[in-house]
């Protein structure tokens, strides 16, 4: 049985747009298509049936899907096959009949990163370094727009170069290398790379109106923001990201997500998965301040009093209900997201409310309250 090299890689951008496009190249140079891999099949139609499956699970989610067939020289040009969503069987069938029409690798990568919007793309390479040989890494580096990560896979791969060029491409672009000494490894080393990809689930965060959270950042006290997801209505955590804006590849359900970013957290509760589907949603930890002037007939309340006990205080609640924030120094001063909030004070034993208290961005909200 002859070892051969087959490689995936995956190059994602996360996106600003709804949009998010699939670009698959499949290698069809002569050892692909033509030699008895394992079972007496040929090594591309092993590919074609994990990419049956990938597709039918997942078209919903790509906006537009493309195949670029390669196999010739490293540049030399070729056709690109549009995949029609309700004919993918066909589209992947029109593989074998593409013939001497087929690219070169390289030519193939750069048209499929021409091709990208500037976010939320992928292009999805399966077969070996056809034509490019050791300096294909380099390649990539120079040629991968910004923020894509490239995912490969080793099928059989036994030189030593091959396998350290593989691990390069991924390296270099912030992916990961995934070995598979069999079907069934190629088969579980896809499965992870469609948990990286197809994801249904995105959050995108905002830290103000036009301005997003991105990659993540671990200082020496730990990540400076993450996400979790639980089953909607229950402590279950199911998973968990450091990196926004924040990914997951879930089961169709409801989900209660709990955002935290920096000394703040937000919680979206109820989001529904859809099988199928892609659910986004956006989040925005944008501030702006809250300033109460207490007075106690025509005196101001200054600093703190906690003799013989705490004697004022007050609390922020938010639209839920739930304590967000309390303070015992007055005049009180609250930098909140931004967003609805009834806040109470208490004074000398009496209490007064400030009921639905509209926090906008870069703004300062100044209240006086008197306690006779």
């Amino acid at each position: 049985m002859k070892a051969f090299l087959l490689t995936a890689a995956l190059l994602v951008v996360p996106s600003p747009l709804l949009a998010h496009d699939l670009s698959i190249l499949v290698d069809l140079s002569d050892r692909m298509v033509e030699e008895e891999i394992y079972d007496g099949r040929a090594g591309v139609d092993i590919v074609v049936e994990e990419l049956k499956g990938f597709l039918k699970r997942n078209r919903r989610l790509f906006d537009r899907i493309t195949i670029a067939p390669y196999g010739a020289d490293c540049e030399r040009k070729g056709v690109v096959v549009k995949v029609r969503k309700k004919a993918i069987d066909r589209s992947l069938m029109a593989l074998r009949r593409i013939g001497e029409r087929k690219g070169g690798m390289l030519y193939c990568l750069k048209e499929a990163f021409s091709r990208l919007r500037w976010d939320g793309d992928v292009v999805l390479v399966i077969g070996g370094m056809e034509g490019c040989g050791r300096g294909l890494c380099t390649e990539v580096r120079s040629i991968a727009p910004p923020r894509v990560r490239v995912y490969t896979i080793g099928f059989a791969v036994t030189g030593v170069e091959e396998m350290e060029g593989l691990k390069c491409i991924a390296s270099a672009t912030g992916g990961r290398f995934f070995a598979a000494a069999d079907i069934e490894g190629f088969r579980r080393a896809f499965r992870e790379v469609e948990k990286r990809v197809a994801y249904n689930l995105e959050i995108i965060v905002y830290k103000s109106r036009d301005e997003k959270v991105m990659d993540y950042l671990r200082t020496r006290y730990g990540y400076a923001w993450w996400a979790d997801v639980y089953r909607s209505g229950t402590d279950e955590k199911v998973a968990s990201t450091h990196t926004f804006p924040a990914r997951f590849h879930l089961p169709p359900g409801r989900y209660d997500l709990l955002i935290h970013y920096r000394d703040s957290e937000r919680w979206l509760r109820g989001v529904e998965v859809k099988e199928g589907e892609r659910t986004r949603r956006k989040v925005s930890f944008a501030k702006g301040m809250v300033v109460i002037r207490v007075f106690d007939g025509d005196e101001e309340v200054m600093g703190v009093k906690r003799v013989p006990r705490l004697q004022w205080w007050s609390d922020v609640f938010d639209v839920e209900g739930r304590k967000v924030e309390t303070t015992e120094t007055f005049p009180v001063e609250f930098n909140l997201i931004t967003g609805r909030y009834d806040i109470r004070l208490h004074y000398m034993g009496k209490e007064r409310w400030l009921k639905g208290v509209d926090v906008e961005e870069g703004k300062t909200l100044t209240f006086k309250v008197v306690f006779p």
